[in-house]
């Protein structure tokens, strides 16, 4: 019979060593004051003179600073406090010094005074190991503490704080060191001594001075800044030991961030600065900090340009510092930006064809190979040139057609290669077809991206891609992969298929401008169109006319200095898309005749336009009237093809200005594109074309047109569709909220801050798709709707809360991968969380969480990997799931609410480990026969994880079982009972008891209790030599029932 039964051993506690917070080691009034006799020996310490003409002394030859005795040097054997100039010495007194275990600061004090000689007669203090024996003559070479002690006649008081000897026995010594020339008296005087170790009282950042930011999650993206003024604080004097000292003798600023997942990262610096050094720290960069031992060097990167790259694994929940350090010319540097990027677990890396990051068709996705190698993988691809290889590898499953596009675009990797293989990713073959240096040229201009187009594949078949730096090239980089049987993507603002609206009479592109030709070559050049050398780093603009008049406009490169005409070179052409004569986009790419611009203008000058005479306007140099072409003349209802093309494909970015007499229809369209033309600010027009900023009646697309990327400082913001394309960076700093009324797509990249969020606020059906996991996880996920739902379409990382906001706000999972780092809040059950079939949630947060799901809520799989093990606290009602619940890192609380599985599946829930186990109730659903683990514990008590295991073998006739672990309020005495041979005539094991309930309260079976107590748990184990459970019903006695089991203490 089951029905509720109590578990425990007949025959565990957690024993805590404490310490107090500080011990006085050497008492100033003590054996530091040298009161206690006239000897070094009678106040505990040694004295090292041998036969050198100085020696020290303890005594009143010397007037102390308190009492009547101090220790001091003479040479007339103690009578005075004088010293041979004449005759060189070095002599010493020490003793050694125990200091307790978790006290790691030491606090050395003592007054003292010395005139001797500049550099060469002093007194210095040191700490060394007990190995080290000071000897008379010899100067001691290491283990300096403090400076040297000299130069004034009156007594001064020194305190020496270090670090790192909490646990260790170290010898504190004294030495007295002169030349053979000239001195002034006295020499040295020393008394009131005091040391005491402590916990630790000083914080690394109080040393590291106004330069030090504390990032709040990861990735991180700093913007510009400079070293100038924030101090020299970190010294090669100060500095744990990180590469060359050089790199520490300029301004000095510190990054302090602390990953919630262990991994890799990357880091990046660019800067146009030189001699400058990077250096990174598991912990305080500070040697002489005592808020802990000081930090360990992980990695460093110096050199004389301004630019860095590094790579470094780092580990959850550890605190790392990254120092930005220069030579002491210059002094400082200015940097554009620092990156630190998400860390990749090793698992997830893709530097192995093995560990091939997946890729979904139509989805962009950010790629880095700078921490990346060529071992154990297939030898270079045949059209790629030779170098380091630096690969990294993606998969992706073939569409039914058959047929595939790859295609990268550059990022800090500016020239890429790629390649396709088949096969099983431990044995992969590839053809010389399936090979990519360059992405095929738009005329004559080349770019140095790749693009693959592959046919007759499998349709259904996992193909393998690999991405490298042409010769030994690395860094970021995007890739995607789309169906080739489908139309292009047009890239927004950059295909003629896709304009940028003019909604305003100056349009600003901010530097670099746009890059390359988007995603469609729209004319190769030659034929009737100047551009006869194709489509180059170009722009296109739908001019839309309201009226009858004449159409000017001026091109104006943001490097243009307003004299002279050396500019970057921009050019032109127009085209009619609607009114009398249109042409279409395929015309234009056609080129002949149809294809003909109505005016074009490829002169090397890049000030270029149209105006009344085809000459330039007043005030522009004579020498551009021949970049300038004549007016077109226009009707209400026309419309008019503008592209801008970059010839050179440098790095400046222009002005369109449109002349106020030319009657355009400037009426903000439905969609804006960011041109980023006058700063990172997203309410601005100027960003935006001109155009008003996005609302939720505008889609937003955010174009890689400008270095000068949006940035949402804390405020709300809003939009209606979401698009961040290709090469492109959407950042929320904290506190900042972008309110998107449509659907979401991010191609490109999302910085958030784990405090910032996306909310979902419109009405009817909004979609989710791109990338949205790893450095383009989200911060929060608010879904604040009055209808309709919001619907996952690809696996998404929140580093913030989920929240439903009421009864009406419904998100559907569709089936996806959630990861969420802080606090789960649903609305309304099942009602508001949907589509959870073949859903897995993980819970991966650095903190303690809590999970609320507003009602009755059932999961599927679910997931405890919190980066530092903490707690899942449940509110409100259960955690259930149907799938498998997998306990890898960190507890579920669950107060009186349960956690729940609804599967009779044996493997439904994991066995757990001491970080992570249900704290409270486990009810498991139980099928005829299984065995069941039930993986709990108890947290506030200290006796942690206890895991318990019921195997039913034979007709379990229980629906489930409730299990739950509590440690004893008085463990049960011996029961003196005799079974199998023995005697238990010893108390139960003091770690505690399992209580487990069946459902119906009554229920048959045949089954095997087997308990797993957790060592360290217990402390009255001795003594026994044989193990076995007892039980008792709720309100029974404990008794012996079953057959008893050869057993040890931690499997009974």
């Amino acid at each position: 019979m089951f029905n509720q039964v109590l578990f425990t051993l007949i025959l565990g506690t957690l024993t805590l060593t404490g310490y107090s917070q500080s011990t006085t080691l050497i008492s100033a009034t003590g054996d530091g004051g040298f009161e206690s006799g006239t000897t070094f020996a009678a106040n505990g310490w040694t004295e090292i003179n041998g036969t050198q003409a100085n020696e020290w002394f303890v005594g009143s030859g010397a007037t102390g600073f308190t009492g009547t005795q101090c220790a001091y040097i003479s040479s007339n054997g103690g009578v005075s406090n004088v010293y041979d100039v004449n005759s060189a010495s070095v002599v010493h007194f020490y003793r050694d010094i125990t200091f307790p275990v978790g006290q790691d600061q030491g606090t050395l004090t003592f007054s003292w005074k010395c005139n001797g000689e500049s550099t060469y007669d002093f007194m210095k203090v040191y700490l060394v190991n007990t190995s080290t024996t000071p000897a008379a003559g010899v100067e001691l070479l290491s283990g300096q503490i403090g400076t040297n002690y000299n130069l004034t006649n009156a007594f001064s008081t020194a305190t020496i704080v270090f670090c790192g000897v909490a646990g260790t026995t170290k010898r504190l010594v004294f030495s007295w060191k002169n030349d053979a020339t000239i001195g002034t008296q006295p020499p040295s005087v020393v008394d009131n001594i005091s040391l005491v170790s402590s916990v630790n009282s000083l914080s690394c950042i109080s040393f590291l001075g106004s330069g030090n930011v504390t990032v709040a999650s990861l990735p991180y993206s700093s913007g510009s800044g400079t070293t100038q003024g924030t101090g020299n604080d970190i010294t090669s004097a100060n500095a744990v030991a990180c590469g060359s000292t050089n790199y520490f003798t300029g301004e000095d600023k510190v990054w302090i961030f602390t990953p919630n997942v262990t991994g890799q990262i990357t880091i990046s610096l660019t800067s146009s600065g030189s001699y400058t050094g990077l250096m990174l720290y598991a912990g305080c960069p500070i040697s002489t900090v005592c808020s802990g031992i000081p930090g360990a060097c992980v990695g460093y990167t110096q050199s004389s340009t301004g630019n860095k790259s590094m790579c470094a694994t780092v580990t959850a929940g550890q605190t790392y510092y990254l120092v930005l350090d220069s030579w002491s010319t210059p002094f400082n540097n200015s940097y554009s930006n620092l990156t630190i990027g998400a860390p990749v677990s090793a698992s997830s890396f893709n530097d192995l064809p093995c560990n091939a990051t997946p890729l979904t068709t139509g989805v962009n996705l950010s790629g880095d190979n700078s921490c990346a190698s060529g071992t154990g993988e297939p030898s270079s691809p045949s059209c790629w040139y030779s170098g380091t290889l630096n690969t990294v590898w993606y998969s992706v499953v073939c569409p039914s057609s058959g047929q595939l596009r790859i295609q990268t675009l550059a990022g800090s990797l500016s020239n890429t290669q790629i390649a396709l293989y088949s096969g099983s990713c431990s044995s992969l073959s590839t053809n010389a077809s399936w090979c990519n240096d360059n992405i095929p040229s738009c005329g004559t201009s080349s770019y140095y991206n790749s693009e693959l187009v592959v046919s007759g594949l499998t349709g259904g078949a996992t193909y393998y891609i690999v991405v490298d730096g042409n010769g030994n090239a690395t860094g970021t980089f995007d890739i995607q992969v789309t169906d080739a049987s489908q139309p292009v993507v047009p890239a927004a603002g950059q295909d003629c298929v896709s304009t940028n609206s003019v909604c305003n009479q100056t349009i600003s592109v901010g530097n670099p401008g746009y890059q390359a030709y988007g995603n469609i070559c729209d004319f190769p050049g030659g034929g009737s169109n100047c551009l006869s050398t194709g489509e180059r780093s170009s722009a296109w603009y739908e001019v839309s006319i309201s009226s009858a008049g004449v159409l000017h406009f001026d091109i104006i490169p943001n490097d243009w200095p307003g004299t002279g005409t050396f500019s970057t070179d921009y050019d032109f052409a127009v085209w009619k898309t609607a009114g009398t004569g249109a042409v279409t986009c395929s015309q234009i790419a056609a080129g002949g005749t149809a294809g003909t611009p109505l005016r074009c203008n490829y002169n090397v000058y890049g000030v270029t336009g149209l105006s009344s005479n085809g000459n330039a306007p007043a005030g522009y140099p004579t020498a551009f009237n021949s970049s300038y072409e004549t007016e077109i003349t226009v009707a209400a209802g026309d419309k008019y093809m503008l592209v801008v093309s970059n010839f050179t494909n440098s790095t400046a970015g222009f002005t369109l200005s449109f002349d106020a007499s030319s009657p355009i229809n400037y009426t903000t369209p439905t969609q804006v594109i960011w041109s980023g033309g006058s700063n990172t600010n997203w309410t601005i027009s100027a960003n935006w074309g001109g155009c008003s900023a996005p609302g939720c009646s505008i889609d937003a697309v955010v174009a890689p047109s400008a270095s000068n990327q949006p940035i949402l400082s804390a405020g709300n913001y809003n939009c209606n569709n979401l698009t961040i394309n290709a090469g492109a960076t959407l950042t929320l700093q904290a506190g900042a909220v972008l309110n998107v009324c449509g659907n979401f797509y991010n191609y490109g990249s999302l910085v958030a801050n784990a405090s910032s969020a996306i909310a979902f606020i419109g009405t009817g059906t909004q979609n989710v798709y791109g990338s949205l996991v790893d450095a383009d996880k989200l911060g929060g996920l608010i879904i604040d709707k009055t209808s309709g739902s919001v619907i996952l379409n690809a696996p998404l990382d929140v580093s913030g809360d989920f929240i439903t906001q009421n009864s009406t706000s419904v998100f559907n999972a569709n089936g996806q991968y959630l990861r969420l780092a802080k606090n789960f809040t649903n609305s309304s059950g099942s009602t508001t969380f949907t589509g959870l079939i073949n859903s897995t949630i993980e819970f991966n947060g650095i903190v303690n969480q809590s999970f609320t799901p507003g009602g009755t809520l059932t999961l599927y799989n679910v997931v405890m990997n919190q980066g530092v093990p903490s707690s899942l606290t449940l509110t409100g009602n259960n955690l259930s799931f149907s799938g498998i619940l997998s306990l890898s890192s960190g507890r579920v609380t669950t107060g009186n609410y349960e956690v729940k599985a609804t599967s009779n599946s044996p493997s439904a829930v994991t066995s757990g480990n001491i970080n992570s186990y249900i704290d409270g109730n486990l009810r498991r659903t139980t099928a005829a026969i299984g065995s069941y683990d039930f993986p709990v514990g108890h947290y506030a008590s200290g006796k942690g994880y206890q895991l318990a295991n019921i195997n039913f073998t034979n007709s379990n006739t229980a629906n489930d079982l409730l299990a739950r672990f509590d440690p004893y309020t008085v463990v049960p005495s011996a029961l003196g009972l005799f079974d199998c041979g023995v005697s238990y005539d010893l108390p139960a094991l003091n770690n505690g008891y399992w209580t487990i309930t069946s459902t119906p309260s009554t229920s048959t079976g045949t089954y095997t209790a087997t308990l797993f107590n957790t060592p360290g748990t217990y402390s009255n184990s001795g003594g026994a030599s044989t193990w076995t459970v007892m039980k008792k019903p709720s309100s029974g006695t404990w008794v012996l029932e079953g057959t008893c089991a050869p057993s040890t203490v931690s499997q009974v």
